[in-house]
């Protein structure tokens, strides 16, 4: 039922009209109109942001874009309203601008959730696919602290690789937390390397001194042997001299 209609049956029953409440609900439902009108506008746009195959992007471009759309749907608004806060139904008006605000920050909230696991899954798996170099050499004890240049080169070549192909809020917070455990792994790995080659070594020198061990228990077998021939000689040799 419109205003006039409403107007008409309330003088037909003689009652006196509440203009001032009257005009208060052409305001408010003027007002409505453009709140809805800008949350419609809204919600399709911001679907579109949180459905968008370019998710994960960078916090800052997101958020830019996030402000785009309330400058648009507040435009909106303002348009399809007769009425703004320098005119009479100012607090009527503040009241659906607070509700807009209220749902901006809402769906705002879940997008950059969403973005930001995205951003976490998507960078840990990208960390996982370009350290395979490192995870292969790790398990193979192919590094060695004497050759510090590989590491170095490997460990580079995987932070440029990563730079270039991960991206979103979370980008810095996993390869801050997955390089420190990979380097734990190089190192690991060429300490243990490291440790076989002394091992080794030790295992060398232990086999060379029971060697030598051997060597010289024979010497002195040899040795004693000579001394029993030499004195085996004397006694022939006096034995003959006493015939």
């Amino acid at each position: 039922m419109c205003i006039r209609d409403r107007y008409i049956k309330a003088i037909n029953k003689g009652v006196i009209p509440n203009i001032s409440t009257a005009w208060e609900s052409v305001i408010d439902n003027e007002i409505r109109r453009g709140y809805e009108s800008a949350l419609k506008l809204y919600k399709e746009k911001t679907d579109k942001i949180y459905n968008s195959k370019d998710l994960p992007m960078e916090q800052d471009v997101l958020l830019e874009k996030l402000f785009e759309v309330r400058v648009e749907c507040d435009r909106v608004m303002r348009r399809s309203t007769k009425f703004s806060e320098g005119d009479s139904p100012g607090k009527l008006f503040q009241g659906y601008v607070e509700k807009l605000q209220e749902a901006y920050q809402s769906r705002e909230a879940e997008i950059c959730t969403k973005n930001a696991k995205l951003s976490e899954e998507r960078c840990y798996a990208k960390l996982s696919d370009v350290s395979k170099t490192v995870d292969r050499k790790s398990l193979e004890n192919g590094y060695d602290l004497e050759n510090a240049k590989e590491i170095e080169e490997d460990i580079a070549e995987l932070l440029t690789n990563y730079d270039k192909e991960s991206k979103g809020p979370n980008k810095l917070h996993v390869i801050g937390k997955g390089l420190s455990n990979y380097l734990k792994k190089v190192f690991d790995c060429a300490g243990k390397h490291n440790a076989q080659k002394m091992n080794k070594i030790e295992g060398e020198y232990k086999t060379k001194a029971q060697e030598m061990e051997m060597r010289i228990g024979l010497d002195k077998q040899e040795l004693e042997r000579l001394q029993d021939a030499v004195k085996s000689s004397k006694v022939k040799v006096m034995l003959i001299c006493k015939l």
